[in-house]
């Protein structure tokens, strides 16, 4: 038995005329979009940070052109949210619910501008069912803004293609830039284009038009600070970030887990009905559909390097966030032709009904776990432990530095930095005395706080390594026990204490051409 109709219905299905394409949604959309949106702003006012976000906000209190780790759109979003409501959580993540509100709006216009209106209605609520967006966009990692303009791009590119108007191209342009500025990741979104104007027949006068090529200058422009800020830089977050994707070896080892993290991750229906709409579309693709190769083409050159990747190195489960916004509308595609056929058996339109609650349904209990664990599992091996505990542990450490008569608080790790820094501003200066490229956006410390004592905060686990890293340096120390990092009462993870003197700081940015110095 066929899962799906025949390829002539779906073509039939898809080439269907329709009166009037939809300018805006149904209130009821509207309604929606604004529910979630108040709901995952009450959860990021109340969830901790997660380690990462700490991180980016230190680079939110020195905004520059480009940072070690990433593309800057993720501190500017940061750093706005702070002007507007102070240094606190609920602030720093502002701009990730809105921004996935917003852009819930766009998809949908987007999808009826490929689909049609219960399609577009479907595309919004499938795409903010996904585990990997319903949880995602509460918290703020430069994911956000890069699906943001990715999905931005999405929609001006279907206008253009609905219209025939070259100023949408202006508008791709400024996405796609600012999307670069978010993520390197959207670099691959202009092959996507590339192939999108190359395999479709009715694209291809788009390049002799000078809206293309002003959206492609203008996307160019608005990336090249984050260019520059490399070239002055020793180019470290391209090395960085590009190094990963050289292979070393070729293995099957981490695509099973790829694909069993997007099942996961986009939840097991939705997830199923992206692979059905991906290869139905991308068929009708290859016969010219300009509408549904869209999502497809753009889509591809970015999949295959993850599929690609997952075969010498894994594949973090965050990475194939820009796509969303394309396979959310693909779903719905794919939905559509079982909801619309009349040949279509009745448990297939149960998969239907049930993608969207089962997705909302797993974001629920991941919030809810965040929030307060209650799951049947240990709490401090899951991934959420790193966020918890760290406002009594910061000031059980700032006990210990007032007894020691340390005058500042030194780290190994960035996610202690972060957290801790974040914990204890305006009490005590927290310095990462490794790694120091990542702090390249910030001034300096003073030498006479460094010459001064310190308590140096690192994993027990790693206490050893550390104390003959201490003295292979000629740093003086001197080990002050152990303190627990815990909540309510669960430890969940045993931190090594030392008063230490001598340090120096690892420089920077070494000169080029020499390695970086391994003392702190």
């Amino acid at each position: 038995m066929q899962f799906y109709p025949s390829l002539c219905d779906i073509e039939q299905m898809s080439r269907a005329v329709h009166p009037e394409i939809p300018r805006f949604p149904s209130w009821n959309i509207f309604g929606f979009v604004g529910i979630v949106t108040a709901i995952r702003l009450a959860v990021a006012a109340f969830a901790p940070l997660t380690g990462d976000e700490a991180y980016y906000r230190l680079w939110s209190l020195y905004p520059d052109w480009g940072y070690y780790d990433h593309a800057p759109m993720v501190a500017w979003w940061m750093a706005l949210g702070s002007a507007l409501f102070g240094d606190t959580t609920f602030a720093l993540r502002f701009l990730a619910p809105v921004s996935a509100g917003i852009g819930s709006l766009f998809l949908w216009r987007t999808a009826a501008l490929l689909l049609d209106r219960p399609s577009a209605d479907r595309t919004v609520i499938w795409f903010n069912a996904m585990l990997i967006v319903g949880v995602g966009s509460i918290v703020m990692t430069p994911d956000i803004p890069s699906v943001f303009f990715w999905g931005m791009a999405l929609w001006a590119l279907a206008e253009a293609n609905g219209s025939r108007k070259d100023v949408w191209w202006l508008l791709v342009g400024i996405s796609a830039g600012l999307g670069i500025q978010s993520k390197y990741s959207v670099l691959f979104l202009g092959p996507g284009i590339l192939l999108w104007l190359a395999l479709i027949p009715a694209n291809r006068f788009w390049l002799r038009r000078w809206g293309l090529w002003t959206g492609g200058a203008i996307a160019a422009l608005v990336a090249s600070p984050l260019l520059y800020w490399n070239a002055t830089h020793e180019w470290v977050s391209f090395l960085k970030q590009f190094g990963r994707t050289v292979p070393k070896s070729w293995s099957l080892q981490y695509l099973p887990e790829f694909i069993c993290a997007m099942l996961l991750l986009m939840t097991p229906f939705i997830f199923g009905f992206v692979l059905i709409g991906l290869l139905r579309a991308g068929r009708l693709s290859l016969g010219g559909n300009s509408k549904l190769a869209l999502p497809v083409l753009t889509s591809v050159p970015f999949l295959v390097y993850l599929v690609s990747h997952s075969l010498h190195d894994r594949v973090q489960g965050n990475w194939p966030v820009p796509m969303m916004p394309a396979f959310a509308i693909l779903a719905a595609f794919a939905a559509s032709v079982i909801v619309n056929s009349t040949t279509s058996a009745r448990w297939k339109k149960q998969c239907v009904k049930v993608a969207a609650p089962l997705g909302f349904i797993l974001s629920t209990l991941v919030v809810l776990e965040v929030l307060r664990p209650f799951l049947p599992i240990a709490t401090s091996v899951t991934p959420l432990a790193e966020m918890r505990g760290w406002a009594e542990f910061a000031q059980e450490v700032d006990q210990r530095r007032k007894a020691s008569s340390a005058a500042w608080v030194a780290t190994l790790s960035y996610t202690e930095t972060g957290q801790l820094a974040f914990q204890l501003d305006h009490i005590a200066p927290v310095i990462q005395i490794d790694q120091r490229m990542r702090y390249v956006f910030a001034p300096e410390p003073d030498p006479a706080l460094i010459n001064s004592a310190g308590l140096l905060v690192a994993p027990a686990s790693k206490a050893e390594a550390y104390r003959s890293r201490m003295k292979n340096c000629n740093l003086q120390f001197e080990p002050l026990g152990t303190l627990d990092r815990k909540d309510h009462n669960i430890k969940l993870e045993t931190y090594a204490l030392f008063r230490i003197t001598g340090a120096k700081l690892e420089p920077s940015l070494p000169p080029r051409g020499k390695s970086k110095r391994e003392c702190p």
